[in-house]
């Protein structure tokens, strides 16, 4: 592979929308936010992972290239360290194309940061971090300190802008192309309309952004 991991970025960030797979069962201290912080002595521990379970994680983030990953062995415990992955993208949050499947790199010690590269040229605005198996089949757990989705950026997103109308109706002007949501995760719709859209009051709740 050509890419020099030194030239990539991480592209989720603190506060990224972030969900564990396959199911969430985690200490409170110990939540798959911890995942993506930026701080390695906290971390993401996820009771699913016992005995070679998947388990794992989705990040939104604000749209880009993966072209490597990264991950940080948490504090205790090497059994339950990652040892294979499946990445996928989506950029609707539900069609999913894989990217990238194989062995994460044996850690030497806690605490390490191990790096690799993939072969990927397809831009997506969220990304599903499956563990497959852990270092050793435990009966706890799967941990991971940190994990980072190194890539580039895509272009500043479109604007979008909400104003709330007297009567309570709102009005969506935007850039690009609108998508609604019922989570903040999706599955994401392209609204086939001009901007500016109103919605009435009585519109149900849910999420939007705009795309280029």
């Amino acid at each position: 592979l050509l890419t020099k991991l030194s030239d990539l970025a991480d592209i989720s960030s603190p506060g990224d929308a972030v969900v564990a797979l396959i199911t969430e069962d985690s200490p409170g201290g110990e939540l798959v936010a911890n995942a993506i912080d930026n701080d390695s002595s906290t971390k993401y521990l996820n009771f699913t992972g016992k005995d070679n379970n998947p388990s794992g994680l989705s990040i939104s983030t604000g749209g880009g290239i993966v072209k490597g990953l990264a991950l940080t062995s948490a504090n205790d415990a090497p059994e339950r360290d990652p040892a294979t992955y499946t990445l996928s993208g989506s950029n609707d949050g539900s069609s999913w194309t894989d990217i990238a499947s194989g062995n994460v790199p044996a850690f030497g010690s806690r605490y390490q940061r191990q790096a690799w590269a993939i072969d990927n040229s397809a831009s997506y605005s969220d990304y599903k971090l499956i563990f497959n198996t852990t270092a050793t089949s435990n009966g706890c757990c799967m941990q991971v300190a940190e994990v980072e989705l190194l890539g580039t950026k895509s272009a500043s997103a479109p604007a979008i802008s909400v104003v709330r109308n007297a009567d309570g109706s709102l009005t969506v002007s935007f850039d690009g192309t609108l998508q609604t949501a019922p989570t903040v995760n999706g599955p994401w719709t392209d609204v086939d309309a001009a901007s500016p859209v109103n919605w009435s009051k009585d519109q149900a709740a849910g999420f939007a952004r705009s795309k280029n």
